[in-house]
């Protein structure tokens, strides 16, 4: 048993030190990172080759619907292969990619073959290209006007890649920042935080703070992969467990026994939907399916809720007691934040004009959701995740004690 606590320990710590550098570690060095508005961008532009045939140029520039979309061939998360779209950082000489130019809608077909767009654009095939339709992906042997088409090079081999440059504006000089094969480019939002893009994504006037990667800036949902498969796990091993408490409690008539008829009765219910939830729309099992979601499901969680609404209610009554500090604070924020999504907030406050818009109620209410709400629920999210994790883990690894029907 200790080397079992241990092993929960240790692996509950790994997944904790991973949350915490996920959320501490940005994906940009801050030491090595400027940050300014941009300026200007040189277009990125890279080769890459079928077989033994000339390699075809793409350059990210032009119309967005004419930009070549890069994709690779990754495992999903249940294992299956799937061409997923990747940064030009992510890929090298030598990687091996799938190109995309499209979906664009072709206005004419030209005797030469080059296709006609309804922009007024021009596109022809390279050596290894060829048409695909934009919306099933299924190959065009002969595009016609009207049709939906994008251009395809599948297997490709990279040849060279020139990642370009962006020019910034950072402390009243103009930067001209070269990208590199491990450059990050993020774009920074005015609320919330920056994201990352590719360089052709940035306009004149954005915000975006360039450097080189971190160890996180390809792995950022790994750790929801992880806590997905944990949670998963603990969701069966839970259900198996119910099975064998209900299934004492009816053969031993124990306490409440009948209630255990209902967890069976629930428990097929809930599993024929489930399989009846991806047939097609016309089949009778989906037709018993959404049966049980929307007429079942849906009338005993508005029952619940309608239920939780005077706990809720006697719950607020209470804290809006004035006692101390602190719920005095609450009080407050919470007045503000139901007043100010309300019209009249705005009437009591409007009266301080544009100059003062700041003070109205409904902007105030605004700033206390995004900004200490937000970082409260962030930390209770944190802390709920940590401790669904460690306890998924002791009951994955039989580490709690059984319960006992009728307990």
């Amino acid at each position: 048993m200790k080397s079992t606590r241990a092993i929960t320990v240790g692996v509950t710590f790994i997944a904790g030190l991973y949350f915490i550098l996920d959320f501490v570690v940005p994906p940009t060095l801050p030491v090595a990172s400027t940050q300014g508005v941009v300026a200007g961008t040189t277009p990125a532009s890279f080769s890459a080759r079928s077989g033994a045939l000339a390699p075809a140029t793409y350059r990210f520039a032009g119309p967005d619907d004419l930009r070549p979309h890069v994709l690779l061939s990754e495992l999903d998360i249940f294992g299956k292969e799937k061409l997923q779209p990747v940064l030009l950082r992510q890929i090298g000489p030598g990687s091996i990619v799938t190109v995309r130019i499209g979906p664009f809608t072709a206005k004419s077909i030209r005797p030469d073959g080059i296709v006609e767009t309804m922009e007024g654009d021009t596109v022809a095939l390279a050596p290894g290209q060829r048409w695909i339709d934009g919306g099933t992906d299924a190959p065009v042997s002969q595009p016609e006007a009207g049709m939906s088409l994008a251009v395809e090079q599948s297997d490709a081999k990279v040849v060279t890649i020139d990642p370009g440059a962006i020019e910034l504006l950072a402390g009243g000089t103009r930067v001209n920042h070269p990208l590199g094969s491990k450059t990050v480019v993020m774009k920074i939002a005015r609320y919330g935080p920056g994201s990352e893009v590719r360089e052709d994504e940035l306009r004149v006037g954005d915000t975006a703070r360039i450097g080189p990667e971190t160890l996180f800036a390809d792995y950022r949902d790994t750790a929801a992969q992880f806590n997905l498969v944990i949670t998963t796990m603990a969701f069966g091993i839970g259900l198996i467990s119910l099975g064998m408490v209900h299934s004492r409690s009816l053969a031993k008539r124990g306490k409440g026994w009948y209630v255990s008829i209902f967890f069976f009765v629930a428990l097929i219910l809930g599993v024929m939907a489930g399989l009846g939830k991806y047939e097609d729309p016309g089949a009778q099992a989906r037709a018993f399916s959404d049966f049980i979601v929307l007429k079942v499901i849906a009338a005993a969680s508005s029952t619940m809720f309608s239920l939780l609404a005077f706990y809720m209610a006697i719950a607020a009554y209470r804290a809006f007691r004035v006692k101390t500090g602190e719920a005095a604070l609450m009080m407050v924020s919470a007045l503000i934040v139901m007043i100010g999504q309300t019209p009249f907030g705005t009437y009591l406050t409007s009266w301080m004009g544009e100059r003062y818009s700041a003070l109205w109620l409904p902007n105030i209410a605004a700033w206390i959701l995004r900004v200490p709400n937000t970082a409260m629920f962030r930390g209770l999210i944190f802390g709920l995740m940590l401790g669904a994790i460690g306890t998924a883990l002791r009951y994955w690894l039989s580490m709690e004690k059984a319960v006992s029907a009728g307990e």
